[in-house]
């Protein structure tokens, strides 16, 4: 999805359902909706992407951050997608994100 217009929203549901020494394990549920406008071809129309997944949430007490490993599917194409990242606790600078 390319544009110089992209907005974005998602929405998720986190379950913790294990307390390790590390950190809390635990699942997600989410909907992510994107939509991209703005194209070098002006006249295309705007692009749409849906998508619907579950994820795994590790949570270490060290630190604040959360490791997450996410599967979605597309709603409108199809199409699967893996998806891997770390966010730091907030006001932390480091946020990195990874999707195949």
């Amino acid at each position: 999805m390319f544009g110089r217009r992209v907005v974005f929203q998602t929405v998720e549901y986190q379950h913790p359902f294990k307390q390790t020494l590390a950190g809390t394990i635990g699942m997600a549920v989410f909907v992510d909706a994107a939509r991209a406008s703005g194209g070098v071809v002006t006249s295309a129309p705007p692009a749409s992407n849906i998508d619907t997944g579950i994820g795994l949430r590790v949570r270490l007490i060290q630190g604040g951050g959360v490791a997450r490993l996410d599967v979605a599917r597309g709603l409108l194409d199809g199409r699967m997608a893996l998806s891997v990242g770390w966010s730091s606790a907030p006001g932390s600078p480091f946020n990195r994100n990874a999707s195949w």
